[in-house]
Formats: C-alpha cells, sequence, structure tokens
C-alpha cells in the first residue's frame, strides 16, 4: 500500500512533463510584421535496419514556392490585418547553398538583419515563419529532420514513405533586438504510391506534384497551428494525443495520404470527362448507385431498409465537392435526414481519388509515349 503515493507522484510528474506549455497570446497593441523564410529545397532521408543502409539527399524542388504559398495563407488567416513580408526580399535571404541566416544557432547576423527591418519598417515586434528543425518524431530515431522532406523508415522489408515538415515560430523584439519566444511544429502525411528515389530528380513528374501538395497541405496546416497558439489566428487546433500515447512517449501518427473535408483537387492533366468517370467508378467501386448524372453533378445513392447514403459530386474544372445527404428509413417508409454516415463517405472518397491519381500517372505515361 505504502507504493500507490510514490506512484500516483511519478504519474503527475510524467504527466506534466508531457502536457503541452500554455502558450503566451501576444500582445496585439505592439506595432508587428510577420516575415517567411521558408527553405526552398526538399530533402530525401532513408533510414534503414542498420545505419549502413541510411542515406540522404538535398534538392531544390521545381514549381514550389513555400513562401509564396505561406504569405497568401497568413494573409487570410490572421485576425487582425498585419504586413507579411517574404524574407528573401528583405534581407534575409539565403547565405549560401541551402542555408538561411536562421540556420545559424548563433543567430548574430540574423538579429542585426531583423533589428535592421525592424527599423526600416518602424515596428516593436516582428513573426519570423520558418522552416526548423526537430528530432526524429516519425520513427523515434536519433535522426533529426529539417526543413521539408521525405521520409522512408525501412525495418527488416517494411518501407514506408511519408512527406514530413518541421515548421518554427520565432518572436523577435525589435527595441532589445532579442528572440523573446519560439515555437517549434513538426508534421508529417503519408504519400499514396510514392517509391523512394536517389534524388528529386529522378521521380515522375506525377510523383514530384504529389510530394509537393503534400508539402503545400502541411505548411498551411501547421502554420495555421503556429499562428492560432501565438494568439494570431483562431484555426481550431487538432485534440490532445491520448494520454497512454504520450506517456508510453509513442511516435504521432501521420496525417493520412486522404485529403481532408470534402473537396478533391484534380490533378494536373486530369480532365474534367476522367474526374467525372473518377466519380462514376468510384460510386460503383463501393457498390453505390448512380441515381442522376450530368455534366456537372453526379449523384449517387446506397440503402437498405433502415438508411440511404446519399452524396452529391459537384464537378468544375479543378476540383470535385462532395455534398452528404443522408437519410433515415422509418418502418412506414418516411424519411428523416441525418448526419452523414462517416465511414461510408469516407471510403467512397478513397475511392474516387484513386482513381483520379490512376488517371494522372496514365496520362503522364501517354504523353511520354509509354
Amino acid at each position: 500500500m505504502n507504493l500507490l503515493p510514490g506512484i500516483a507522484l511519478t504519474l503527475l510528474a510524467l504527466l506534466a512533463g508531457c502536457a503541452t506549455p500554455p502558450r503566451e497570446v501576444l500582445a496585439t497593441s505592439a506595432r508587428t510584421i510577420v516575415v517567411t523564410g521558408f527553405e526552398p529545397v526538399v530533402r530525401g532521408v532513408n533510414v534503414g535496419t542498420t545505419v549502413f543502409q541510411n542515406r540522404e539527399w538535398v534538392s531544390a524542388p521545381v514549381g514550389f514556392d513555400a513562401n509564396a504559398i505561406a504569405s497568401q495563407f497568413i494573409a487570410k488567416t490572421l485576425v487582425q490585418p498585419i504586413p507579411v513580408i517574404d524574407g528573401r526580399t528583405s534581407g534575409l535571404a539565403m547565405e549560401k547553398g541551402d542555408r538561411f541566416l536562421w540556420s545559424d544557432p548563433s543567430k548574430v547576423e540574423l538579429s542585426r538583419r531583423l533589428a535592421a527591418l525592424g527599423q526600416e519598417k518602424n515596428v516593436d515586434r516582428i513573426i519570423l515563419l520558418t522552416t526548423g528543425v526537430a528530432k526524429d518524431w516519425i520513427a523515434g530515431t536519433n535522426q533529426r529532420l529539417k526543413g521539408f522532406g521525405l521520409y522512408r523508415f525501412e525495418m527488416f522489408g517494411l518501407k514506408r514513405m511519408q512527406a514530413y515538415g518541421v515548421f518554427q515560430l520565432q518572436v523577435f523584439d525589435c527595441q532589445t533586438q532579442t528572440f523573446t519566444a519560439a515555437d517549434t511544429l513538426p508534421g508529417a502525411r503519408q504519400v499514396y504510391a510514392i517509391e523512394w528515389h536517389d534524388s528529386w530528380e529522378e521521380f515522375p513528374p506525377p510523383k514530384q506534384r504529389r510530394v509537393l501538395a503534400a508539402y503545400s497541405e502541411l505548411l498551411t496546416e501547421h502554420v495555421a497551428q503556429l499562428l492560432t497558439r501565438a494568439g494570431l489566428a483562431n484555426t481550431p487546433l487538432p485534440p490532445e494525443r491520448p494520454l497512454a500515447q504520450r506517456l508510453l512517449l509513442m511516435p504521432k501518427r501521420p496525417t493520412s495520404w486522404l485529403p481532408e473535408g470534402n473537396v478533391l483537387r484534380i490533378p494536373e492533366g486530369v480532365s474534367r470527362a476522367q474526374a467525372r468517370l473518377a466519380v462514376v467508378r468510384g460510386l460503383k467501386a463501393r457498390g453505390w448507385t448512380v441515381a442522376a448524372e450530368s455534366d456537372g453533378e453526379i449523384v449517387g445513392f446506397i440503402a437498405d431498409r433502415k438508411k440511404e447514403v446519399r452524396v452529391t459530386a459537384l464537378l468544375t474544372e479543378d476540383q470535385i465537392m462532395l455534398v452528404p445527404n443522408d437519410r433515415e428509413i422509418a418502418a412506414d417508409g418516411s424519411v428523416t435526414p441525418v448526419s452523414p454516415h462517416t465511414r461510408w463517405h469516407s471510403n467512397l472518397k478513397e475511392s474516387i481519388y484513386r482513381d483520379l491519381i490512376e488517371a494522372e500517372e496514365l496520362g503522364a505515361k501517354s504523353a511520354a509515349g509509354v
């Protein structure tokens, strides 16, 4: 019985160490600007069963301007109008190779240039949003993951590929010329049907576009969370991880390769007619019936004696929006609208999205004469 108090204290200590520290909401009275500085490179990291299987490459991807994407997104996300500046055009450009000024641990030169930028813009505070560095939270190895990259964990023949990103928010006080706060947020997303290559250039264009789309999603999702944690945005934060996972220090699960929400982006090179066919094939693959069909709208349903699950697919040139309309069927035949049956709709969305990806790859092979 005497062991119980000690066990309780140990559990409390573990919980205190695992809990997310409270975030101080930044004062809104200070004159503020937001500066972006995301590295324009992608990394490939392969972690094997032994160190002899570890491989890494660095390459600048074409067609992914993280700073432009972030600047547009941040301006729409902030709860108050704050100027958003691209650090590459404000004296914070790359030092050499793939290194940015903020990669220097001492931050001496970065502080000097930020102070000069603050004086030029006449502000009290600079919110610096950049890529960062984090310990391997994906597989729990001793590797350190930096910026944007592709991560493959290879263990006894099992190979899993994920796109990852490490994002950092730092607060610079222009009066004291010091950093007063910092917050780092890593994230990973599964990528569908992507194989490892020893350089970025070896990835086929459709695979590159899929990886870059994952980076864009990671960027907007995690930057929004960082701004919210700093009190500058109101984006809903994800729920805390289950207590058991935090106590056991289990790695975080990556985000699914399947897009969230009810909107599917039509990949580049896939026509509207092909997207429409993907919806029809997706419905039939899951046992749904096509109830109505036109150029821009397809209605499908699947039913039993007690419920009818319905969806309307609205097609434009660049996206498919899936609108659920589920109903419960009473014994007398009357119907009542109900909340969507999430699992059924998720399965249908997966089938449609797989078909879109396969149509993109088939189109790329045809264009190449394969």
